[in-house]
């Protein structure tokens, strides 16, 4: 597995400069507290660490749903991420949620995985851990992937 810092030296695209912390994620991940802990582009493969804040509670006191669905496709996009050309980039399309027990607040854990990939889709899983490793939510994905060109900079 790779580290951070180690990820895609010379890349200069979004995703490869905010996994390696040198630029802003996007405001949503900010939020859910994201820090990339290490990934394998070869496979798809990618472990995150989350850190919720109290925003994100239901008057249960445990993670909404729709936040735990939020965590798990910023699993899923990056797991296909860094499979792909510093010119593509992989919007979801459609996302499956299993919610298996309630989401406590706190450190949680994203582990994400590539099951295949084409030249326009790819399908992707992932599952969320609580600090003691027990699994509360799973989720399946379809991404599309596209080509941006990146402007020059002259």
């Amino acid at each position: 597995m790779i580290t951070p810092e180690n990820l895609f030296p010379g890349r200069q695209d979004h995703l490869a400069k905010a996994l390696r912390g040198e630029t802003d994620l996007s405001p949503s991940t900010r939020l859910m507290g994201f820090k990339l802990l290490d990934c394998n582009p070869e496979t798809g493969e990618i472990n995150v660490e989350f850190t919720t804040p109290e925003q994100c509670l239901n008057g249960r006191g445990v993670v909404q749903g729709g936040f735990v669905s939020v965590m798990l496709d910023d699993v899923m996009g990056p797991s296909m991420g860094i499979m792909l050309d510093e010119e593509q980039f992989c919007p979801t399309i459609e996302l499956k949620t299993n919610f298996l027990r309630p989401c406590p607040a706190g450190k949680l854990y994203g582990k994400g995985q590539v099951r295949q990939r084409g030249k326009s889709i790819g399908f992707v899983e992932a599952q969320l851990e609580d600090a003691e490793g027990n699994v509360v939510a799973t989720s399946s994905g379809t991404l599309r992937i596209t080509t941006m060109k990146i402007p020059s900079a002259e």
